[in-house]
């Protein structure tokens, strides 16, 4: 994450939060495995590579993390993937509430 220049150049700290360590400091960007993120909520979430996960993990297991790891925003969240999210499928997967 360091090797970035982008993030260096914009004087963004990260810190990887290996195996769910979850002390930081305001000043840090930090990025946890979505294997370790259950119960915790970020004021913002980036999903990187959402279809990475449903393929290594495979579908029934993949859309359970991607459940959890989306649910774990409070304001902001953003999903990345390489193929068009249309392409993905994930509605079978969720249901659609309209109790907003």
């Amino acid at each position: 994450i360091r090797d970035f220049e982008e993030l260096v150049e914009l004087d963004i700290n990260c810190v990887a939060c290996n195996e769910g360590q979850a002390l930081g400091d305001s000043n840090s960007l930090r990025v946890f495995s979505i294997d370790y993120i259950k119960g915790l909520e970020f004021e913002a979430v980036f999903f990187l590579n959402v279809d990475d996960v449903l393929r290594s993990r495979g579908r029934r297991i993949g859309l359970r993390l991607i459940y959890v790891g989306l649910s774990r925003a409070a304001f902001y969240l953003g999903i990345t993937s390489s193929k068009p999210l249309t392409e993905l499928n994930l509605s079978d997967g969720f249901k659609e509430v309209s109790n907003w």
